[in-house]
């Protein structure tokens, strides 16, 4: 079976002052886990993203969040734990 996954936010590499506006802004974290290539959010059009949350949680590796409304999950290489 195939399908199409979308990486929604995988690598962020800003100045010093676009992370310092984001953070402030946004809520970006300063040491995001992002900005090590160390994290990514997926999205996976037409399929239900729960079943990929479980496995990913199964695996008792890193953080592994779970967005319902906007459909989507996000998973990295940070110390574990669940949102």
């Amino acid at each position: 079976m195939w399908f199409i996954a979308s990486a929604i936010s995988i690598f962020r590499k800003l100045s010093i002052g676009w992370i310092t506006f984001f953070a402030i802004t946004a809520g970006v974290a300063l040491h995001s886990l992002y900005m090590e290539a160390e994290a990514i959010d997926i999205r996976l059009p037409g399929l239900k993203t729960s079943p990929f949350r479980d496995a990913a949680l199964a695996l008792h590796r890193g953080g592994v969040g779970y967005y319902a409304k906007s459909d989507f999950i996000h998973v990295d290489v940070g110390r574990v734990r669940r949102w």
